[in-house]
């Protein structure tokens, strides 16, 4: 599958909350890579480079420092609810 299609088709899932790809067919090899729904534990994402693929801890380094205050916010939004 071109690259280009392949990225439209992974946003759109994304865009829809369905990042399962659910019309795929499972024997296909249409789609290189499963793209995990985001769990806090594992951390991972699908990172749109030349070749996709499911990595982890997107610049964990470089967003270590907003993590007190992301914490903070989220913890704040639960109380609101």
């Amino acid at each position: 599958m071109e690259t280009a299609t392949l990225k439209y088709r992974s946003w759109k899932y994304f865009s829809t909350q369905e990042p399962s790809f659910p019309d795929r067919d499972p024997n296909s090899e249409e789609l290189p890579v499963t793209w995990p729904p985001y769990d806090v534990q594992t951390r991972e994402y699908l990172d749109f480079d030349f070749k996709l693929s499911v990595n982890k801890d997107f610049h964990v380094d470089a967003t270590r420092i907003f993590q007190p205050q992301l914490r903070e916010l989220f913890q704040n939004e639960k109380q609101e609810l």
